[in-house]
Order: structure tokens, then sequence, then C-alpha cells
């Protein structure tokens, strides 16, 4: 019995580790989240960036943001990072996939978040990529 406990402990911490990454990556402390994910064509999912330590702020604070969504569509500036309860900055945008007529696929696309235009003074800002799956509107259950 104690051998099934740990091997159900084990599998249990893998995948709440493995849920966690999926649709989101940082680069120092610049978190970039997709929500949802997996996500249905012709649905908006929401991208929201946020920086939360002192450094990263005066990193990331003066940056404009662009995001690149994957799907070839032009990369959009949404803005700079604005101030949120907390300390923290964040900005988010929503972006909805394309439906392609007849697909059964999911895909897996690349979304990019560039910080430019930053202040000539501070360190050059990391580019950070993560990825979010959207599947066609026919999809009853999208893998995870």
């Amino acid at each position: 019995m104690r051998g099934s406990l740990t091997l159900i402990l084990t599998v249990g911490i893998l995948l709440v580790l493995s849920i966690g990454l999926v649709g989101s990556a940082s680069a120092a402390s610049l978190l970039v989240d997709v929500k949802p994910n997996p996500g249905i064509a012709g649905k908006p999912v929401t991208v929201t960036i946020t920086a939360a330590d002192e450094g990263i702020k005066y990193l990331y604070g003066p940056c404009d943001l662009f995001i690149d969504y994957g799907d070839g569509t032009k990369p959009v500036n949404i803005g700079k990072l604005m101030s949120a309860p907390g300390g923290i900055l964040t900005k988010s945008a929503t972006h909805t996939y394309a439906i392609v007529k007849g697909s059964t696929i999911v895909k897996t696309y690349t979304v990019t978040v560039s910080p430019l235009n930053c202040d000539a003074s501070k360190n050059t800002a990391n580019i950070v990529k993560t990825t979010v799956k959207i599947g066609p509107p026919s999809a009853l259950a999208l893998p995870r």
C-alpha cells in the first residue's frame, strides 16, 4: 500500500508540474501566460505579461511590448507594462486564432513577447516565448 501511495503522489506532483509549465514562460522573472490553454480557434485567448520584483520592473517598465502570436499575423505593440495592485507591473492582450475550415488538428503556436524601445541606460530586455495549443471549434475535448 505504501508503494502505491508513493507512486500516486509522484505522478500527481509530476502532473501538477507539467500542467503549470504549459502555456507560460518566464525570463528574468518576466512571466508570460496564455489562457485558456488549450484554446479553441475562433475564440479569444488572453496573453498576460507580468513583472513583480523591483529589478525586473526597472528593466521592463519603460519598454514597449510586442507580441507575435505565431500564426503569421503581424506582431502587435500592446504598449508598456502598467501598475497593478500589489506593486506588480502587468499588461494583457487578446488574440483570436483563425478557424481553418475542415481542420480537425490541434496546432501548437509559439507566442513571442519582445520588449523593445527600452531606455538606453537600462539592460537590453529579453525575449520571452511560450506555447499555446489551439484546436478546431468542433473539438469536444482538447488534449492537454
